[in-house]
């Protein structure tokens, strides 16, 4: 089942546009209360609901999405294998674990795994805070790679300056 919502449209802290999310849920009441949340947080979001990996794939091929939120467990799926999904994709962005349930164990391992954070079901009110909290982690991580091959440049640029200033010094002696 695919949907499309639209919470209240409220600007998002992030950037004043609406935060695209694909989440990845089966349980229609879960859902409300997730966008629930998101809404009275003031985030303004526009989303895609599938309950099937197949959608989920279509949906990470074909639309740009600025995270992803995933129940642990669905028919036929876990959210290991949406995780597996995203990884293949050529889109890098965070992925929240939404659960009923998860033992501390559990956890560490979905975040070692690449999931970026994950949130309980009955503690919604956090969702808000933790998807606010991976977006600007993945946006810092972005501007690094960004900088990353430009800091490399002024470094080679610089160590050819210094090789030049200490052949003229040398040539000076």
């Amino acid at each position: 089942m695919q949907e499309s919502q639209t919470a209240e449209p409220i600007p998002s802290p992030t950037s004043g546009q609406p935060l695209h999310l694909l989440i990845v849920e089966d349980s229609a009441a879960d859902l409300k209360l997730l966008l629930i949340a998101l809404e009275e947080a003031n985030l303004q979001v526009v989303c895609d609901q599938v309950d099937t990996i197949a959608e989920c794939q279509q949906l990470l091929e074909q639309k740009r999405y600025d995270a992803l939120l995933s129940d642990y467990r669905l028919p036929g799926f876990t959210a290991y294998q949406v995780l597996e999904l995203l990884q293949q994709s050529t889109q890098e962005i965070p992925l929240i674990l939404i659960t009923g349930t998860l033992g501390e164990e559990a956890a560490v391992e979905c975040i070692k795994a690449g999931m970026t954070d994950y949130v309980l079901k009955d503690r919604l009110f956090r969702l808000p805070m933790v998807l606010e909290r991976s977006l600007q982690e993945f946006a810092l991580r972005g501007q690094k790679q960004e900088r990353s091959p430009k800091f490399s440049s002024r470094l080679s640029k610089s160590s050819c300056l210094t090789k030049l200033a200490n052949r003229s010094t040398l040539a000076l002696i």
